[in-house]
Formats: C-alpha cells, structure tokens, sequence
C-alpha cells in the first residue's frame, strides 16, 4: 500500500500539528523538574 516508505522516518502519522503540540508540551513542562 506504500506505507513502508515512511516507517524509517519512525512514527508516519507525525504531523506538523503533532509536532506544534509536542512542542507547546515542552514548553509548558520545561520547568516541572
């Protein structure tokens, strides 16, 4: 189905939007050590 070209990249379903959130939550946890 052409699926096995993005698993090298690790998690396929990774968006743009996924990455802004990941981001956002880094920043709102950076101090919760």
């Amino acid at each position: 189905m052409g699926y096995k070209s993005t698993l090298p990249y690790g998690t396929p379903m990774l968006t743009q939007k996924h990455k802004e959130a990941r981001v956002q939550w880094a920043i709102q946890h950076k101090d919760d050590d």
